[in-house]
């Protein structure tokens, strides 16, 4: 009989939102009757649809900050922050409950994320190599990304300094209890010009001879070093990540761990290979956050721990990339 159907063109349409809405119209009264039907994706991609249309978002925001509905739909963090990006200016007197609802959301997705013990220094890059999407297919930068692990990580961080760099460099004190995706608005708002001069931050280290247990840069790593005067002025001689981790190792602390995160995942180091205490990783998942604390307490063991992570985030990378649309209009 299937046979039949398909020869004869009469096979029914599964009724999904995207069908349903093509054929009936995006009003008020179909997508809350299409609504039970949704996903969890399919929901978060369409919150604007639902603010224009005036649709019932209590069910809409009971499921999107529902624990085991979080968890399960494995979403990369930039989608809530895509999200509220998208609809923080929509003049719906709903908007503050749909933003609350994703702050939400983000946190329970990140919460198993182990706590960072002692002092951490954070740094993003803003630069303009940053303003680059993380996909063809995405409308989510680096920088956005960079900004939104860091406001990650600290929220894990027992305590932390957070910064941003590019041509200069800024420390950006935050409040955790804003939320962390009004700290990744707080970065990204804080203008530091658009070259790549990231040895500013670990200079201001230097200088105020502040002791930290861990540093953390979140880069596409295309950063400057004035040893090469062909692309380099006004700096002075030797100014260079690897120059200043060497000096803070040598004058402040000798035991600073350093994590290097490549959101471009080009390959460019900025660190003497095996350097001791150095990890470069590259990745943009939160998940790579959860190997810090595993390499301080395994040692050169927890290597083999980020080889099943970067195994697993590929895995996971490539099945969300699938997904990663604009946001529906």
């Amino acid at each position: 009989e299937i046979y039949r159907l398909l020869r004869e063109r009469e096979l029914p349409i599964p009724e999904t939102w995207e069908t349903y809405i093509s054929v009936h119209g995006s009003t008020k009264e179909n997508w809350e009757h299409i609504l039970p039907k949704m996903g969890y994706m399919a929901k978060l991609r369409n919150l604007r649809n639902f603010l224009d249309k005036g649709v019932d978002l209590e069910p809409v925001l009971e499921h999107l900050t529902n624990r085991k509905a979080v968890r399960n739909s494995k979403q990369f963090p930039f989608r809530f922050f895509s999200a509220y990006r998208e609809l923080e200016n929509h003049p719906s007197p709903e908007t503050p409950a749909v933003l609350e609802s994703l702050e939400t959301a983000l946190s329970i997705s990140v919460e198993n994320v182990p706590e960072f013990k002692g002092t951490t220094f954070l740094s993003a890059d803003n630069s303009g190599s940053m303003q680059a999407p993380v996909s063809a297919r995405s409308k989510v930068k680096r920088a956005e990304v960079a900004d939104l692990l860091q406001a990650i990580a600290n929220e894990i961080c027992d305590k932390a300094i957070t910064s941003v760099f590019a041509q200069g460099f800024k420390v950006v004190h935050t409040i955790k209890s804003a939320g962390i995706l009004a700290n990744t608005r707080r970065f990204l708002e804080t203008n530091v010009g658009m070259a790549t001069n990231a040895f500013l931050a670990i200079r201001y280290l230097n200088k105020e001879r502040i002791h930290v247990d861990r540093i953390l840069l979140f880069s596409d790593m295309q950063c400057y070093d004035t040893r090469d005067p062909g692309r380099y002025l006004g700096w002075p001689q030797g100014a260079s990540l690897a120059e200043e981790l060497k000096n803070y190792k040598a004058s402040v602390n000798p035991e600073v761990y350093l994590y290097s995160l490549d959101l471009a995942g080009y390959g460019t180091a900025q660190f003497p290979k095996d350097e001791a205490r150095v990890c470069m990783i590259a990745g943009w998942s939160e998940r790579l956050l959860n190997f810090i604390p595993l390499y301080e307490s395994l040692g050169t063991g927890g290597l083999e721990a980020i080889d099943k992570i970067r195994l697993e985030e590929l895995d996971e990378a490539r099945k969300r990339a699938r997904e990663e649309e604009p946001f529906e209009e």
